[in-house]
């Protein structure tokens, strides 16, 4: 006999209101991380996919913003990788080359936006704006 599937099983892992930012370049990490803080975000760092992808596990972020650049496991990967974890929330991706490729993946993958690097905090510091009125939603 099968076993009936749980519908709507709530999930196990705690909902937060913070942004996770994934940027594997510590500058800009830490640059992005201050100007977003003094505009009363909570944000959270994550140097690489595997630190993001483990954080992701222990609380929901609210918002992802994630580098197509990381070193390592690379941006495309840990957002299909979020997908297969069931992460419904929004990420905003940034990315330094036009590739319609990983563009098109992205935006199928539900990307609430998409900037080019490098970045502008004000331009970013919206989107973020944004993102978190339509998770409302």
């Amino acid at each position: 006999m099968e076993k009936p599937k749980e519908k709507n099983a709530p999930s196990k892992v705690p909902e937060t209101d913070r942004i996770l930012l994934i940027e594997s370049n510590a500058d800009v990490s830490n640059y992005l991380k201050q100007f977003l803080t003094k505009r009363g975000l909570d944000i959270e760092a994550a140097r690489d996919g595997s630190a993001a992808l483990h954080s992701v596990n222990k609380a929901m972020p609210r918002l992802i913003v994630l580098n197509m650049d990381l070193t390592g496991m690379g941006g495309l990967a840990v957002m299909q990788e979020l997908r297969a974890q069931k992460y419904t929330g929004g990420i905003i991706m940034l990315c330094s080359a036009e590739d319609e490729t990983s563009l098109n993946l992205a935006i199928d993958m539900g990307s609430v936006d998409i900037l080019g690097k490098p970045v502008d905090p004000e331009r970013l510091a919206l989107a973020i704006q944004v993102g978190l009125l339509l998770a409302k939603g």
